[in-house]
């Protein structure tokens, strides 16, 4: 699908749609996901009803299910880390810099 024919509503929904779809397939719940993203469960529940997350959150999500790389072509390859954090490594690393 050529996003670049959607409105950012319609993005948003096919993004959503994929990280449903991803979590059903780990047959994980959305509590599940929201434990391993360091976020509440009413983030994540709003976010899959069609509601708005802050782009932090959607990182957590999106790294909680194991799909981050798919950020990958945004990113520069001088970017690399040394070693991949866990979920909950880079929520509690967030939470200190706060």
């Amino acid at each position: 699908m050529a996003l670049d024919f959607l409105t950012d509503k319609e993005v948003l929904e096919e993004i959503v749609e994929k990280l449903v779809s991803k979590r059903k397939k780990l047959k994980l719940t959305q509590k599940e996901v929201a434990q391993r993203a360091g976020i509440s469960f009413r983030t994540v529940q709003a976010l899959e009803a069609g509601g708005n997350c802050t782009v932090l959150n959607l990182i957590a999500i999106i790294r909680s299910l194991g799909e981050l790389s798919a950020l990958s072509a945004l990113m520069d390859s001088s970017l690399k880390a040394s070693r991949s954090l866990s979920p909950k490594e880079v929520h509690e690393k967030n939470r200190r810099k706060k």
